[in-house]
C-alpha cells in the first residue's frame, strides 16, 4: 500500500491529517466513513481515485472531497520518475455538525470542477494555499498554526463548496445496501482461504449470482473476484516479506489456484510479483 505517516489525532487538532509519499504501487478497497474527507495531490498523480460513482485521475493542485458515507477507493501505480506525494485530512462528523448543525442536509461540491476554473475561483486558489502550508508543516510542532488552518480550510468549503443534497428512494435504501455490501465483504475475508465460488457467496446473502454479480460490481465499482483477489493478495503480501514459507505455499494458503495467478493479483494491486517483493525485502534488509 502507499507509505503514509500519520498524525494521531489528540487535544490540539480538529482533524487527522496525514502526508502520503507514494513510492510504491497500492491498492485502498472500496470504503466509506462518516468523516468528510479532503484528498490534495501535492504532486505527481492519483491515477484511479474513486469517489460515489466517479473515476478521476489527479493532477498536482488538485482537491478532491469525500463527502460523508461516500463510497470510495484509490489505485496507484508509481513512477519512479516522478515525486508522488499527497495530503489527506480527515474532518471527524461532530466537528463539521459544531459548525454546521443540520450538515446531514448538505454535502460539498468540489470535485467537479475543472483545472481552468482553478485559476478564477478564489476560494478553490485559497484552499490550495492553506493546504501547501499544512503540508510544509506536518513535521513540525506548530499545533496552533494547524489547527487555525484546518478551521480556515472547514470554513471555505462551508462558505463556498456546500449545496443542499437532493433525497432519493436510493439514498432511503442507501444504507440497507451498505450493510448488505459490508457484510458480503466479511464474509470474504472470512473465508478468502477457502475455494469460493459466487454461487457460494450468493446463498450466504439470499441473491442470485447474477443479482450478486450485479449489485456488488455497482456498489463496488470491482467484481467479486476482483474484491476475492484483493483480499488474497493482501494477506499474501506479508508473508512473502517475512520469507518463511514459498510463494507457492503462500499462494495456496491464501486460497489462490497457485502461483501464477497469485501473482497476477500481487501485480494488479501491489504493481510487484511475489519474486519482486522477497528481492525488495531482501535489499531492504541489507
Amino acid at each position: 500500500m502507499p507509505k503514509h505517516e500519520i498524525v494521531v489525532p489528540d487535544d490540539h487538532l480538529p482533524a487527522w491529517i496525514y502526508l502520503h509519499d507514494q513510492n510504491q504501487s497500492g491498492y485502498i478497497e472500496p470504503h466509506w466513513h462518516t468523516s468528510v474527507e479532503i484528498s490534495y495531490t501535492l504532486s505527481g498523480s492519483i491515477n484511479n481515485f474513486f469517489i460515489a460513482g466517479q473515476s478521476y485521475k489527479t493532477r498536482p493542485g488538485q482537491i478532491l472531497v469525500i463527502n460523508s458515507a461516500d463510497l470510495h477507493s484509490i489505485r496507484t501505480f508509481h513512477d519512479p520518475e516522478q515525486d508522488e506525494r499527497a495530503l489527506t485530512i480527515i474532518f471527524p462528523y461532530r466537528i463539521i455538525k459544531r459548525y454546521k448543525s443540520d450538515i446531514h442536509a448538505y454535502k460539498f461540491n468540489i470535485n467537479t470542477l475543472s483545472e481552468e476554473k482553478w485559476d478564477s475561483h478564489p476560494a478553490y486558489q485559497a484552499l490550495q494555499e492553506k493546504l501547501e502550508s499544512i503540508a510544509a508543516l506536518y513535521h513540525t510542532d506548530a499545533h496552533l498554526r494547524k489547527t487555525i488552518l484546518l478551521l480556515e480550510i472547514l470554513e471555505l468549503l462551508l462558505e463556498y463548496f456546500l449545496e443542499k443534497r437532493k433525497i432519493t428512494l436510493s439514498d432511503k435504501q442507501d444504507s440497507q445496501q451498505k450493510e448488505r455490501i459490508t457484510n458480503i465483504k466479511l464474509y470474504i475475508e472470512e473465508n478468502f482461504r477457502a475455494e469460493l465460488d459466487l454461487e457460494d457467496i450468493a446463498k450466504f446473502c439470499y441473491l442470485s449470482k447474477e443479482h450478486l454479480a450485479r449489485f456488488f460490481k455497482e456498489q463496488m465499482n470491482i467484481t467479486v473476484f476482483q474484491y476475492l483477489n484483493y483480499v488474497r493478495a493482501k494477506h499474501a503480501y506479508p508473508l512473502l516479506l517475512e520469507g518463511q514459507k514459498t510463494a507457492t505455499q503462500i499462494a495456496l494458503d491464501c486460497g489462490f489456484s497457485g502461483l501464477r495467478t497469485m501473482d497476477r493479483a500481487l501485480l494488479k494491486n501491489y504493481g510487484l510479483t511475489s519474486r519482486e517483493i522477497k528481492k525488495k525485502n531482501i535489499n531492504q534488509r541489507l
